[in-house]
């Protein structure tokens, strides 16, 4: 029984050893004027993230150029730009 928790613990401590932040959200979702009608094509997107709601700083920002597939679904990896830009 007491190698068994050894082992656990073992296991425990490896993952979060060797755990990571992922350095791209997947994002997906359909393309839509104000009406809600679909669009499909080629788009400029800008993806944000501010500190608060209100009086926000603005904390990243990218702008990808991307276009909806057959189902009018566009896909995107955000994150690209900013780990490129500031590795160390």
């Amino acid at each position: 029984m007491k190698s068994l928790k050894w082992i656990i613990i073992v296991i425990i401590l490896f993952n979060l050893f060797f755990a990571q932040v992922p350095q791209l959200i997947n994002y997906q979702g359909y393309l839509s004027d104000r009406e809600g009608n679909d669009l499909s094509g080629s788009y400029t997107i800008e993806f944000r993230i501010f500190d608060q709601i209100e009086d926000a700083t603005l904390l990243w920002s990218e702008v990808e150029l991307d276009k909806t597939d057959k189902e009018k679904k566009q896909k995107k990896a955000v994150g690209n730009n900013y780990f490129n830009n500031n590795r160390s």
